[in-house]
């Protein structure tokens, strides 16, 4: 649309200026053929032969330049007329006389119009008197033969100046938008396409330009630099990761192949001081001592135990569960292993919650581990609020205390393995509890506050207690 709007705007800028000179040239030649048709005929009124008039006006129209003729009295009577059966006739008022001039008008009919005023001059006033200003009118009509065909001529010159004008605004636009978009747009894609199949170092070539393109090809080749340089980085930290990964399951096989090993002796080491202390009277000195390495055996037991749940840990036997009945039974056996009034139960179970297809008893040592950390992190006393809840079609189970919280800092790393705060234990509870949730398909999650406790908040999805979760 937009071209044919221009070819259409150019074409008629063109047509109008040629059909305006000519227009000019077909009128100036009007009025130069009505002078010399004026000229004749006061020539011959000066040579006292106005019956010569009529010949004047006829040889003019014979010429072919003109196709009629006719000269009019102040009055408006026609005195002569290259069509006879019009002298005589009146031609209709004249105009004032300071209102007559000299013109040639275009008609639609291609033809010139021409009306030129006599002058009274002075040498006409032995037949004119001196006050009268107009001795007459000549009115002539022009056919200008040569106007028809110099019309279609310049129709075809601005047909040919707009199709010219077009072709090299064209070739100079299509020049400047492939300099100035097409190539840094190209340069621009190609560079995008090798970075997308893995070429990070590929750059933009001649991103100097101080336009759009060029500021945009400069920031593509920045970035590309930045990725390459995160990408390297990126690399030698997973290549580090690796080596890490594969002497971390190296030092975890040796250290389950080694509690394995060991939990056989330490159930032999415990036994045999279980029979000292039964033979052992009560009143024994050493009865103590013995009490104590039996407990020194256990707590080093469950930490085998962890260990190898840890490493190996086993498959969910999938049952039935109501999460709430798991849950009152562990806030049972908390308080008894709880001092008195040291921590206070608070909980909230919806009633109407759906059972759940886990594995029982992984789910209680799971939840059971976060509360005991919760009880622990309680050293001087608190609250304890467990509730249950559905929502979006999973169960929740939030633990929450009012210990000191988790700092920022150790807040990513509770889940890592053998990290731990405290002086006793292995650090592998929180990651056990972790490994047990996702392989029922759920998630955990904790937010804390420094100062105002922890909240340990654990999504599991709704299954069908007869076995698919």
């Amino acid at each position: 649309m937009l071209f044919v709007v221009l070819v259409g705007a150019t074409y008629a800028v063109f047509q109008h200026f040629w059909e305006r000179q000519l227009r000019a040239a077909a009128e100036a030649q009007g009025i130069a053929l009505g002078q010399a048709v004026e000229m004749a005929l006061a020539a011959s009124m000066l040579a006292d032969k106005p019956h010569d008039a009529q010949g004047i006006l006829r040889t003019a129209t014979a010429s072919g330049l003109v196709s009629r003729a006719r000269l009019i009295t102040p009055d408006g009577r026609i005195v002569h007329s290259t069509a006879a059966d019009e002298e005589g006739r009146m031609a209709g008022a004249i105009e004032e006389t300071g209102r007559i001039v000299s013109r040639a008008t275009l008609s639609r009919e291609s033809a010139v119009d021409i009306r030129l005023p006599i002058a009274n001059k002075p040498e006409c006033h032995r037949c004119h008197a001196a006050e009268t200003p107009l001795n007459g009118i000549l009115e002539m009509r022009s056919g200008v033969r040569f106007l028809a065909s110099a019309v279609r001529q310049a129709r075809t010159l601005a047909w040919l100046g707009a199709i010219l004008s077009i072709v090299a605004l064209t070739f100079a636009l299509n020049t400047l938008f492939r300099r100035h978009v097409s190539d840094p747009i190209s340069r621009i894609l190609t560079t995008m396409s090798k970075a997308r199949s893995g070429d990070l170092g590929a750059r933009v070539p001649d991103a100097h330009s101080s336009d759009e393109f060029g500021r945009l090809a400069r920031n593509l080749n920045e970035m590309l630099g930045e990725l390459g340089a995160a990408r390297a980085q990126v690399e030698s930290m997973h290549r580090e990761e690796l080596k890490r990964s594969e002497h971390l399951a190296t030092l975890g096989s040796l250290a389950a192949a080694m509690a394995h090993e060991i939990k056989n002796p330490l159930a032999g080491i415990r036994g045999a001081m279980q029979v000292i202390q039964e033979t052992m009277p009560p009143e024994a000195e050493h009865r103590e001592i013995i009490h104590e390495i039996i407990r020194q055996v256990d707590r080093l037991d469950a930490t085998v135990k962890d260990l190898l749940t840890y490493a190996r840990p086993p498959q969910p036997r999938r049952a039935p569960t109501d999460l709430n009945e798991l849950v009152r039974s562990l806030v049972l056996f908390l308080r008894h292993e709880v001092p008195s009034g040291a921590v206070t139960f608070e909980t909230h179970l919806d009633p109407a919650l759906p059972k759940l297809s886990t594995d029982p008893e992984l789910l209680k040592q799971a939840i059971l581990n976060l509360l005991q950390n919760a009880v622990q992190a309680m050293a001087q006393g608190g609250a304890l609020r467990i509730s249950t809840l559905q929502r979006d079609g999973r169960v929740v189970l939030s633990v929450s205390d009012t210990g000191p919280g988790i700092s920022e800092e150790n807040l990513a790393r509770i889940w890592q393995p053998f990290f731990t705060t405290r002086h006793r234990g292995t650090g592998l509870g929180l990651s056990i509890a972790r490994n047990t949730i996702v392989a029922h398909g759920g998630t955990i999650e904790v937010t804390s506050v420094p100062g105002e406790g922890a909240t340990f908040t654990i999504a599991l999805p709704v299954g069908d207690p007869g076995g698919q979760a």
